[in-house]
């Protein structure tokens, strides 16, 4: 009996090993991500990919991602989570909201990770500057390149023909690009125009891109590298202002009212515009649904060839423990790989960041259906500056918008509405100086 007796213990000890040793097997760390982009197409069917491909090759973490809406949708619930105390352990945003996101005390510096990371100096040099350079606050590292993009010039290479223009050969200039754009006007018999020459985004929330692009064209800068000074009385953002008002009312190339980001493309597509500047994350849908051959060049410029980016980069939250970290590194280094990032421009449009994805075969292939993505890396190469950011970006952005848009129409002189943008300017950005 008592052998019996400890026979059976030691079948209990072992079978309490076997099952603690089957409970840390399958211990795993849970992460949750907040995405800032409306659910549906082909960016969430990507990303979910992605999240499950992870979650079944490395068992010992278990991803969770959620959808957050538009990008000012976002920035909304991680403030309420951050005050609520529920913040994701990362979450994905605008490149360029880096000075809010660090005002609102919800980045954490990734200088650690890097460190500790066997080869993470190899994988931080293998970003293409152009993005890489934007994820930087006093030389901490707090963002890693994601679905990033530039600004580049889109143009119908059947309405040049159909005009007498050479399909191969681009406006180089802003000058340039007025006597295209007016060439390529297009009216019907009653003088309703069928076709603008050109267009620039003016609608509330977008026009800050094209502007920051025109001043850097013109010999200037939106703002200082630390986000904290504006310059919008510069003479090169002033005169760029300028000339954007004066396609709408000396040459009369673009169309008589605020133009839509969010129009443009099917517009562009539709044939109702020539020419155009905008994201590079809309090639795979121009390339795809355009019946005339589509042209991509470098942006025409005035003084400077340059462009400026766009788009997303991974942030991480403060406050994770040390697993959360590591779990959510090893997510966004999964995302960021060459391959994922050659599968995500490929179904979405957006520049692959990093160098090693342009070597893969699914980039080769989408590069020969797609040839525009060699004009927007191009451009890129050219020059592309970073869009505005300051702290207190989005209200920035926002009186941009107001200020441009009174200009475009007439309500103030340039140097009136640039004066008193800058104004305000001041006002919001002294606290922070």
């Amino acid at each position: 009996m008592k052998k019996r007796m400890i026979s059976l213990m030691l079948a209990l000890v072992m079978l309490s090993c076997f099952c603690g040793t089957v409970a840390n097997a399958e211990k795993t760390t849970d992460v949750q991500f907040y995405f800032a982009i409306v659910a549906g197409g082909a960016l969430q069917q990507t990303m979910d990919a992605f999240v499950s491909e992870f979650n079944e090759t490395h068992p010992e973490y278990k991803v969770e991602m959620v959808y957050t809406g538009t990008n000012d949708d976002n920035i909304i619930k991680l403030q309420a989570a951050a005050q609520a105390g529920t913040m994701p352990q990362f979450y994905v945003a605008p490149y360029n909201d880096l000075y809010l996101l660090d005002s609102l005390g919800i980045i954490s510096s990734m200088d650690d990770l890097v460190a500790a990371d066997e080869d993470g100096e190899a994988y931080i040099d293998s970003f293409l500057d152009s993005f890489i350079r934007d994820s930087y606050i006093d030389d901490h590292l707090i963002s890693i390149p994601f679905a990033r993009s530039c600004c580049i010039f889109y143009y119908n290479k059947d309405a040049f023909r159909e005009v007498g223009l050479d399909p191969e050969v681009p406006p180089v200039t802003w000058d340039d690009l007025v006597e295209y754009a007016q060439k390529l006007m297009k009216t019907d018999a009653n003088g309703n125009v069928e076709r603008y020459g050109f267009g620039l985004c003016e609608n509330q929330g977008h026009s800050q891109w094209p502007y920051s692009i025109l001043t850097a064209q013109n010999g200037g800068v939106s703002n200082s590298a630390a986000g904290t000074e504006t310059y919008f009385t510069s003479e090169a953002s002033i005169n760029a202002g300028q000339w954007w008002v004066d396609l709408h009312h000396v040459y009369k190339c673009v169309p008589d009212y605020l133009l839509a980001f969010e129009d443009m493309p099917n517009m562009f597509i539709d044939g109702k515009l020539a020419m155009m500047q905008h994201t590079s994350g809309n090639l795979t849908n121009i390339y795809s649904n355009a019946d005339f051959e589509v042209g991509v060049a470098l942006i025409p410029y005035s003084k400077i060839q340059t462009s400026s980016t766009g788009g997303q980069c991974f942030f991480m939250s403060p406050d994770c423990t040390p697993e959360e970290r590591e779990a959510s590194w090893r997510f966004i280094r999964y995302c960021t790989e060459p391959e994922q990032q050659a599968r995500w421009c490929a179904a979405c449009g957006y520049l692959a960041t990093v160098e090693g994805a342009y070597e893969t075969d699914i980039m080769k292939e989408y590069m020969e259906k797609v040839p525009g993505v060699q004009g927007a890396l191009d451009q890129l190469h050219a020059g592309a500056v970073t869009e505005i950011a300051t702290y207190e970006c989005h209200q920035m952005w926002s009186l941009v918008n107001d200020y441009v848009q009174a200009a475009i129409m007439q309500d103030m002189t340039v140097e009136e509405a640039m004066t008193e943008l800058q104004k305000k300017a001041d006002a919001i950005l002294s606290e922070y100086r």
